[in-house]
């Protein structure tokens, strides 16, 4: 499963972003370098490591990590229907 981890990893690797600036609580607009443009690379770096789309408009409301991780896992397929 996806965890929060995987998800600060890339926050923090996108951004260049120190992990003790980052919780899951965090207002992603108020890190220095989280911009429309580097929401976009954000998105496309995550769909490329998750190899499915996620919800453009979901991923784009947003505002926090936790929230992040939310739609990133309703993008995901369940465990069941994987063994389907």
């Amino acid at each position: 499963m996806f965890s929060y981890e995987m998800l600060a990893d890339l926050i923090e690797e996108l951004l260049d972003v120190d992990a003790d600036q980052l919780t899951p609580h965090t207002v992603l607009s108020d890190l220095a370098h989280w911009d429309s443009v580097d929401q976009l690379r954000f998105l496309v770096r995550l769909e490329r490591r998750l190899t499915v789309p996620v919800d453009f408009d979901e991923f784009m409301a947003a505002m926090t990590p936790a929230e992040l991780l939310v739609v990133v896992r309703s993008a995901l397929p369940s465990p069941r229907a994987q063994a389907g």
